[in-house]
């Protein structure tokens, strides 16, 4: 059974609606693998239009 992880997301200075900001976003893998080509997505209806980012 595998859960998924607690996710911990911190902002990057200044919050101003309508600006571009930046998000850090940070979990630990609950598996005992490496993992490999993992998707990342995004999103926040009315707020952040869907975005992926892969990694590996």
């Amino acid at each position: 059974l595998v859960h998924c992880p607690f996710l911990v997301l911190q902002t990057k200075g200044e919050q101003v609606a309508g600006k571009e900001m930046s998000v850090i976003v940070e979990f630990t893998n609950p598996l005992k693998q490496t993992l490999e080509n993992v998707m990342l997505r995004l999103e926040g209806p009315g707020v952040l239009r869907t975005i992926k980012k892969q990694f590996g």
